[in-house]
């Protein structure tokens, strides 16, 4: 019950905080053409519609985030533990913690698929005049695509889940060896995790945010690095290093301080 708590509540400062960031790294990454600065991207964004326009879909964002960090946590907590029982927990601590991060990452992304593609065609600015509402979104997603539709992208969310808690988990393992404050290890190892997985998130934003029959994913990152460029799998990733640095920073903290509050340990504690 500590783990669920911790996990519930990490996620939802999560979201609650990196929002805004998270509009303006969705639009950045959908956009085919060349992109203008974060600062110009927010800007358009308030000039549409006003600060609140970055809350555009929030709802399922949060929803997303909360549930994906919860299953995330828990999965972690519990496969950490066993291979630490198994393999003892000194032995290939990093290696152990990117394994366990990546598998527990697989339930996350099925958990967060259905969430994302609302989210994200609630944030795309060529979706406004189609979707008033969360609910007029989910409503009209269904009547034209059916359940599957809520399935989009995928395979692409497992990628990027995958790649990015493993190396966020591993990181945190190295990191923490020097002893810095968990909001410190989690931001480090949040944007550095980016450079990894930011390729996977932009074929998850573009599968999502198209209406018609989405291409593979190795067949959209062929597309995409041959029509804009090899740098166009990196679109979005100035804001996306800062909303997964502060997430991860914000998470991490979040988590160990809640566990520590009701008096139970985390498997981070045997990190540091």
């Amino acid at each position: 019950m500590d783990t669920a708590v911790a996990s519930v509540a990490s996620g939802f400062l999560e979201a609650v905080a990196v929002q805004p960031l998270d509009m303006i790294k969705v639009r950045q990454q959908i956009n085919p053409t060349r992109n203008e600065g974060v600062l110009r991207t927010a800007r358009s964004v308030v000039t549409e519609g006003g600060a609140m326009r970055f809350y555009r879909g929030a709802s399922f964002e949060m929803a997303s985030v909360v549930a994906g960090r919860a299953t995330c946590w828990m999965c972690y907590e519990t496969l950490r533990q066993r291979v630490a029982r198994a393999c003892g927990a000194d032995r290939y601590p990093v290696a152990q913690s990117a394994v366990v991060g990546a598998a527990a990452a697989v339930p996350e992304a099925v958990v967060v698929t259905p969430f994302q593609v609302v989210k994200t065609r609630m944030q795309s600015q060529e979706h406004l005049a189609r979707y008033a509402s969360v609910r007029e979104c989910v409503v009209e997603t269904h009547r034209t695509e059916g359940v599957q539709g809520f399935g989009r992208g995928l395979r692409a969310t497992v990628y990027r889940n995958a790649v990015w808690t493993g190396v966020y988990f591993a990181s945190i393992a190295w990191v923490q060896a020097l002893h810095l404050p968990d909001a410190i290890s989690g931001f480090l190892a949040g944007a550095w995790a980016v450079l990894f997985n930011a390729p996977f998130d932009v074929v998850k934003s573009r599968q999502q945010n198209t209406l018609g029959p989405p291409q593979g994913v190795l067949s959209l990152l062929r597309h995409i690095s041959a029509t804009e460029g090899c740098t166009a799998l990196y679109k979005g990733a100035t804001p996306k290093v800062w909303r997964m640095g502060l997430g991860g920073a914000i998470s991490l903290a979040t988590f160990t301080s809640v566990k520590r509050l009701l008096g139970a340990g985390s498997s981070f504690d045997g990190i540091a």
